[in-house]
């Protein structure tokens, strides 16, 4: 397992940001602001990409953010703060810079956030 690796980091309200962890649940945990959810977002035999989430935002009422995917999901709500991990037969290891530009070029200017407590239940 590599020392850091990198990830694509989305947080409410902002654009989103190449940032380097540590590998591990308690610094993807740091950038959700706790328990964490995922969806795989892309994958191959051998890669996958992951959108990690809080799982509990919409309990916890964390500001939503619209970000978008790729299809068939185009896009998705999520409460809090998001990142894209990469993960090769079980390790996490770093998003390719290809990665990087598909999934920046996807998020820039692109993703709305608003307060949960604006929202009708």
């Amino acid at each position: 397992m590599s020392e850091e690796i990198r990830v694509l980091v989305k947080r409410v309200g902002d654009e989103p940001k190449i940032e380097t962890i540590a590998p591990g649940l308690h610094p993807m945990q740091e950038i959700v602001g706790g328990n964490i959810e995922r969806i795989i977002v892309e994958a191959c035999p051998e890669r996958e990409i992951s959108l990690w989430f809080n799982e509990e935002g919409r309990m916890f009422e964390l500001p939503t953010q619209t970000v978008k995917l790729l299809e068939p999901w185009n896009k998705m709500e999520v409460f809090g703060n998001c990142f894209l991990e990469a993960n090769e037969f079980g390790e996490s290891v770093d998003l390719t810079p290809e990665e990087i530009s598909r999934w920046m070029n996807l998020w820039s200017n692109s993703s709305s956030s608003r307060e949960s407590g604006s929202q009708a239940n």
